[in-house]
């Protein structure tokens, strides 16, 4: 036992004294210096016979110099190095369609002097490729500090790709013939574009969600879609962009943080594109433009004005931009998340998403996919006046939010349906539907699917395959009073389980008036209610024996769904005026022609002409607001200057009177003894301001001459 502890005691000093001389400078084990290995260059295919093979054997920061050649092979790049070309336009990297043909996955890496041909699209999205279906020539995938310079990259799906890449220098390479674009930015930034051809590609330069890139000298040759910039934060629109970037040989113009200018021909000749970034109080006028893919883009730009530009091949652009004015344009235009602008007087097709509050007025749209869209919670815009005509759908909604409003539109010759109106979640409800001519359309005049709460009234809906139809899961509450639906193969479908109202109105010459599916019968409500009454129908055979303008039996639709008061004629709905911002209006059931329709505060009487073939009997009965013209019972109404004594009947609301006449032009008066203030009350007390201000003047003015004269 004293052995062993002897042994250890010993060997302890020994280690002791090792360390000791070691730290003194003494060694007794020699030092082992770690020598880094120098950079090489590699030579293929005097080294190795592929790119492939010199890459798995290179180490980081090596060159690989590769002789003139053709090199069938998809190269995928994880080490940091260089790829030197003996002559771009003889040392060939032919990806064969397999992939990208470069694609770099490291930062620190260098290409130049190659042609690189045939990265294509193979295959669906991938574990390798998750990024997109279009794969490039050039892929770079979250690196940074890499250089592609002075390469042919051509007949792939995207010419060049970086994707949340940083910090890339791309310059002087000639991209052409590639399927999509020659670049390609997607979540990249801080990047140099610089000096680069592209040419015979569907796109030419694409800046998406990529900000703080600067782009100089870059040409954009016979493409379709020459540039776009496009993102969802303003950093990402914030490039700087300047005049030696051209599209066939115009210029690019891209304004950042700028105002009050005007931009037209004159001012900035030779244009082929311009962005608004973060501008305002920026006229854009008179320029035409073609193939880059937007040929006018503002973003969170706002109170500038878009007029009379035509722009073929390309559009206007919103994005994140209101209180603006588009009139007078010939362009297809586009809002995103754009809110309280007017779009005016133009031609063009129009597709909102996210974007509210919008005026669209007065334009021509035609011959597109789908005429006027608007989707993903798009509320409160107001579509008036629009002639839409020749698209598949006139008017969607998909998605689009609340209190829409399409009123006094000419909507025609649908290759599917006239106004489209669908709702999941979001949904698209509360939309109004008044006023419009849908005519013509090859299914749908009025399409509502899973939409809650639409109001459709006042409508033209002629010969279409379906007039109206109400189908869906959340198809319900809507609100179909006054439409004349006439000459479809079926006036009024309905498909949902779910309830909706419609009355007062015409339906005529229909080849079914209506068509219910099975879970459809029991929810319906097909009248207002008596004296209001329910709709036409031209297939009625009943009478009216007690004179009053509604049938004496119910009129049938299927088994336990009855108009219980159908009207014997079309009714007819008159505008009477607006008072306190309440729009009042006279309806009139006639078989007769009505025409010259006014109303008269003063002197307390609605007046109209009715004309028809000249002898026969006719009728009217006109439906009176109580707030608008009253007479407590005591109406009058006279036939060219002749009383008639008419049949009176009231609600709380309205009153109803129905006389009959024979018929030839006559005018007729309906006189009642109380009307509407000729003047509304809010406008009262401004107007005796008025006038006592003009009394003060008068008398200060008299009183001074008074003076004057004594």
């Amino acid at each position: 036992m004293k052995k062993i502890g002897t042994s250890i005691i010993l060997l302890f000093l020994a280690f002791s004294l090792c360390c000791s001389l070691q730290f003194v400078g003494i060694g007794l084990f020699p030092q082992i210096a770690i020598v880094r290995a120098e950079p090489r260059t590699i030579v293929v295919p005097d080294d190795y016979s592929t790119i492939g093979w010199a890459v798995g054997n290179a180490s980081e920061g090596d060159t690989i110099f590769v002789k003139e050649g053709t090199y069938r092979e998809a190269l995928l790049i994880k080490k940091s190095l260089s790829l030197v070309g003996e002559n771009k336009e003889t040392t060939i990297i032919n990806g064969h369609n397999a992939g990208p043909a470069l694609y770099i996955q490291v930062d620190n890496v260098n290409v130049t002097g190659f042609t690189i041909i045939n990265g294509e699209e193979p295959l669906p999205p991938s574990n390798l490729f998750p990024y997109g279906t279009r794969l490039a020539g050039i892929h770079m995938l979250s690196v940074s500090n890499c250089n592609i310079t002075n390469n042919v990259v051509a007949n792939s799906g995207r010419g060049i790709w970086l994707y949340n890449s940083h910090n890339i220098r791309v310059a002087d390479n000639q991209i052409r013939d590639n399927q999509e674009t020659g670049i390609h930015l997607e979540s990249s930034s801080n990047s140099i574009i610089v000096g680069n051809s592209v040419e015979s590609s569907w796109g030419g330069i694409i800046l998406k969600d990529s900000g703080n890139n600067i782009l100089r000298d870059n040409s954009v040759l016979n493409v379709s879609a020459g540039f776009k910039v496009s993102g969802g934060e303003l950093s990402e629109f914030l490039n700087d962009v300047d005049f030696s970037n051209t599209i066939d040989g115009n210029a690019i113009h891209y304004l950042v943080d700028q105002k009050d200018l005007t931009i037209n021909p004159s001012t900035y000749p030779n244009l082929d594109f311009v962005i608004l970034v973060r501008c305002t109080n920026i006229v854009v006028e008179n320029f035409q433009f073609t193939n880059a893919h937007v040929g006018i883009h503002l973003a969170y730009t706002d109170e500038s004005t878009i007029m009379g530009n035509i722009i073929t091949g390309s559009s206007v652009r919103l994005d994140y931009s209101s209180h603006n004015l588009l009139v007078n344009n010939t362009a297809a235009i586009h809002l995103e998340s754009s809110h309280y602008n007017r779009i005016a007087n133009s031609s063009c097709g129009l597709d909102l998403r996210r974007s509210s509050y919008n005026i669209i007025t007065g334009n021509n749209v035609s011959r597109r996919s789908f005429g006027i869209n608007l989707s993903f919670s798009s509320s409160d815009n107001h579509i008036e006046g629009n002639d839409i005509a020749y698209n598949t759908d006139g008017v969607f909604f998909y998605e689009a939010g609340y209190n829409n409003t399409i009123l006094g539109n000419n909507i025609t010759h649908s290759g599917d349906s006239g106004i489209w109106v669908e709702g999941t979640s979001p949904t698209s409800d509360y939309i109004r539907i008044i006023g419009n001519n849908i005519t013509d359309s090859a299914r749908w005049g009025i399409l509502m699917r899973s939409s809650y709460g639409n109001t459709i009234v006042g409508n033209y809906i002629a010969n279409n395959q379906n007039g109206i139809q109400i189908s869906g899961d959340n198809g319900q509450k809507c609100h179909v009073v006054g439409n004349h639906i006439a000459n479809n193969e079926e006036g009024i479908r309905i498909l949902t389980q779910f309830g909706s109202e419609y009355y007062h109105n015409s339906l005529i010459n229909n080849t079914l008036q209506v068509y219910c599916g099975s879970r459809s019968l029991s929810e319906q409500t097909w009248d207002n209610g008596y004296p209001s009454g329910g709709n036409y129908w031209s297939d009625y055979t009943g009478v009216d024996a007690d004179n009053d303008g509604i049938g004496d039996t119910p009129y049938t639709i299927y088994e336990n769904n009855d108009d219980n008061y159908p009207l014997m004629a079309p009714l007819m709905t008159f505008d009477a005026g607006m008072w306190e911002w309440i729009s009042y209006s006279v309806d009139v059931i006639s078989i007769s022609n009505i025409s010259s329709f006014s109303f008269d505060p003063e002197d307390t009487k609605i007046s109209f002409s009715v004309d028809d073939e000249d002898g026969t009997a006719g009728f009217c009965r006109v439906t009176i607001p109580k707030d608008l013209l009253d007479a407590e019972g005591d109406w009058a109404v006279n036939v060219d200057g002749n009383p008639v004594n008419p049949s009176i009947s009231s609600d709380a609301d309205n009153s109803y009177l129905y006389f009959t006449y024979n018929h030839n032009k006559q005018t007729i008066n309906v006189i009642g003894t109380q009307a509407i203030p000729e003047f509304p009350s809010w406008i009262i007390l401004p107007l005796i301001i008025a006038v006592t201000l003009v009394i003060l003047v008068w008398k200060q003015k008299l009183n001074k001459l008074i003076l004057n004269t004594m």
